[in-house]
């Protein structure tokens, strides 16, 4: 049974949809999500790196239940199959790792720096403690409120399968 890619608002996430809202984006007629504001590029430069994230993590994750699944004795041409202890320890490290970057993203504690020249060319950075393109608001199921770092200018939200347009 196929299913349909989901396209536009349908293919955002819960934490996506905390950020976009009708002051910082319109949903198009077609359904797509259409960005508008100062910082449409910054946020989308951080919506397309937590997407990279996301598929990191997932691949990673895959990884190591297949490994896990895997015989320790297995061998194809003499070669031990199973990912070795410390084999394992670098990539249960680096899920580690994208887990906390994308719990920073998500909380707030990671946004995008303002624009810097750096060798004659202007350029933002994903860093901890730089400020949000966007708000985060609480989504609706959540039974507790909770207090979240706002920046003074709004942005809306694009992932990587939606397309970006400024308005």
């Amino acid at each position: 049974m196929a299913t349909e890619e989901k396209t536009g608002y349908e293919a955002l996430d819960d934490w996506e949809r905390t950020v976009i809202n009708s002051s910082n984006s319109t949903i198009r007629s077609d359904g797509r999500v259409s960005l508008r504001g100062e910082n449409a590029m910054r946020l989308n430069q951080l919506l397309q790196y937590r997407t990279g994230l996301l598929k990191d993590k997932e691949r990673l994750e895959s990884e190591l239940a297949f490994d896990s699944r895997l015989d320790p004795e297995q061998t194809i041409n003499g070669q031990r199959v199973k990912l070795s202890d410390e084999e394992r320890k670098k990539l249960e490290n680096k899920l580690s790792g994208i887990n906390s970057e994308i719990t920073g993203i998500e909380s707030g504690s990671i946004g995008v720096s303002n624009p810097k020249v750096v060798q004659g060319q202007t350029v933002t950075e994903i860093e901890e403690g730089a400020p949000l393109p966007y708000t985060i608001q609480p989504t609706t199921s959540s039974s507790t409120t909770t207090t979240t770092q706002q920046s003074s200018d709004v942005v809306g939200v694009v992932t990587s399968t939606l397309l970006l347009l400024i308005q």
